[in-house]
């Protein structure tokens, strides 16, 4: 399993414009062909080069898994159209951020409290997962502030002991721990991984990196 540190035209917190699944890269149109095979040939994945109502901020606007991927009110058809000829169950939520406020892999899918119950059910049917609303460490915007793949969960600094193994078994994967990255940032916005690489910010620390590793690692 391969792990890479990088940055973005400078800027380390590369979770605000990929978003991955086991299959797929979501990537911005505008980004730099090189940047983009890059990160596919870490992850082993295929890019949807793609932007979301004009932005490139993937990692904010779009959470996804190997089934679906669930979008703003806001996105436009282009991008609906790239998705779904992929294969992918699409939905449309009225939540300005998903990427930010849902957190899930190909087990389960967890959703910021504040929205509606009615549109939790719906997202887990188009992920095809099991949903549960809750608050990590009594923070909203879980998908920022922690990040989850197939193998690993990685919590913020802030969430007990009691839940990061909660949610270790909601997630089904091998691994979980507190964890930052980018030298005390948050994990979300930080990292694009799955369980066959992981794409870090290049100001994450070794002790950081360690602790990432050891979590994500499929070995």
């Amino acid at each position: 399993m391969e792990f890479q540190k990088v940055s973005i035209h400078k800027n380390p917190f590369i979770g605000l414009y990929f978003k991955a699944s086991e299959r797929y890269l979501l990537s911005p149109r505008t980004m730099d062909q090189a940047i983009v095979e890059n990160f596919c040939k870490t992850l082993q994945v295929e890019p949807i080069s793609v932007l979301i109502n004009q932005s490139n901020l993937m990692g904010v606007f779009a959470a996804m898994n190997s089934n679906g991927c669930i979008l703003p009110e806001f996105s436009e058809m282009p991008e609906e159209k790239a998705l779904k000829e992929k294969g992918l169950n699409i939905m449309k939520i009225k939540h300005y951020s998903p990427g930010n406020n849902i957190l899930c892999n190909d087990k389960a899918v967890l959703i910021n409290p504040h929205i509606h119950k009615t549109t939790c059910k719906e997202i887990g049917d188009t992920l095809g997962v099991e949903v549960l609303q809750y608050q990590i460490a009594k923070t909203n915007p879980i998908g920022l502030v922690n990040f989850v793949t197939n193998t690993g969960l990685l919590a913020n600094n802030n969430a007990k002991q009691e839940e990061v193994a909660k949610f270790k078994g909601f997630f089904k994967v091998k691994n979980a721990g507190n964890a930052t990255a980018n030298l005390g940032s948050h994990v979300g916005i930080s990292i694009v991984a799955n369980s066959k690489g992981a794409m870090v910010g290049d100001l994450t620390s070794g002790i950081e990196m360690q602790k990432i590793y050891e979590i994500l690692s499929n070995e």
